[in-house]
């Protein structure tokens, strides 16, 4: 069994200059609802705002962390930058499974997915994907169908729809 260990990356270059200590809402909530739901989780986050960021700093900190998921979120302007870092992360460990969500992904997942190199991309709200993903990945580590998560399987890609959270007082 794979350590619960799961690496949040908020890849975003343009803020540096303008909002020093800012974090990513999204993946604080989807931390936060993790902690809550998956037993013995340890969760990182990785704001990314120096341009100078290289593969040698990302896999210091794979190498530190060890972890069996990383999982971006990002903007069109950011997806790029996600784009190099998946193969950053491949070429480091071939064994972690790498998703993203946010802005940019639900506006085209397909693209997204088969643009990337990326694993999984999640589809609407995070936090009910994300849990499911977690815990199938680090169990016996395969890719559940649940809604929210797509993904390629033996040359097809499997679309579950998107993800809503209908009772935003249920989150932590």
């Amino acid at each position: 069994m794979m350590k619960k260990r799961l690496l949040l990356v908020f890849p975003d270059i343009s803020q540096r200059s303008l909002h020093k200590g800012y974090f990513h809402y999204g993946l604080a909530h989807i931390s936060s609802y993790l902690k809550q739901k998956v037993k013995d989780i340890e969760i990182s986050l990785l704001p990314v705002y120096d341009k100078d960021f290289c593969q040698a700093d990302l896999s210091d900190r794979i190498k530190k962390f060890q972890p069996g998921i990383i999982a971006f979120t990002s903007t069109s302007h950011s997806f790029p930058i996600v784009q190099k870092m998946v193969k950053w992360v491949k070429e480091s460990d071939s064994n972690i499974l790498t998703a993203c969500g946010g802005v940019h992904v639900n506006i085209d997942p397909e693209e997204a997915l088969l643009s990337s190199g990326l694993d999984v991309v999640v589809c609407g709200d995070g936090e009910y994907p994300m849990e499911a993903l977690v815990n199938s990945w680090i169990e016996n580590g395969t890719i559940p169908d649940k809604r929210g998560l797509m993904y390629c399987k033996d040359n097809r890609i499997v679309t579950n729809g998107y993800a809503m959270v209908e009772d935003l007082d249920s989150l932590p």
